[in-house]
């Protein structure tokens, strides 16, 4: 780790629980008072500003996984006045679950070959939209 690195890394895991905190919080609102375009909103910024902060500190796999956190919560919002189905919720729920257990790994020294390779491969493949199906040609 470099020297900015060094001084930088404290820096961004406070903002990262912090940032993760305002998410459990906005998380726990939501389910009590029902999901909002407001609440999709402020999950979005919070993951889209985790995202841009793990630039700083050269975690890509971080910022990657706050980047489909972010576009899930905007893809939720777009499709309201729909009441966000119970499987999405759950799929939600997971990332942010997921986020929390992010600076743990890291303290114990991980190189987080399972959030690279495992992890973010399988949550990108649920996020994508299916594709629309072709007609077969005669």
């Amino acid at each position: 780790m470099s020297d900015s690195e060094q001084y930088l890394w404290p820096l961004f895991r406070a903002e990262y629980i912090g940032r993760i905190g305002r998410i459990r919080d906005i998380l726990n609102d939501s389910y009590a008072s029902g999901f909002s375009s407001s609440s999709f909103d402020q999950l979005h910024q919070e993951f889209d500003s985790i995202n841009g902060a793990s630039r700083v500190v050269h975690r890509e796999d971080i910022g990657e996984l706050a980047r489909l956190a972010a576009s899930y919560a905007r893809y939720l919002r777009i499709r309201l006045p729909n009441e966000p189905a119970d499987a999405q919720l759950v799929l939600l729920d997971a990332l942010v679950v997921l986020a929390e257990k992010v600076i743990p790994l890291i303290n114990m020294e991980s190189d987080f070959y399972c959030l690279k390779e495992s992890v973010l491969p399988q949550i990108r493949e649920l996020l994508m939209p299916p594709l629309p199906h072709e007609p077969e040609e005669r």
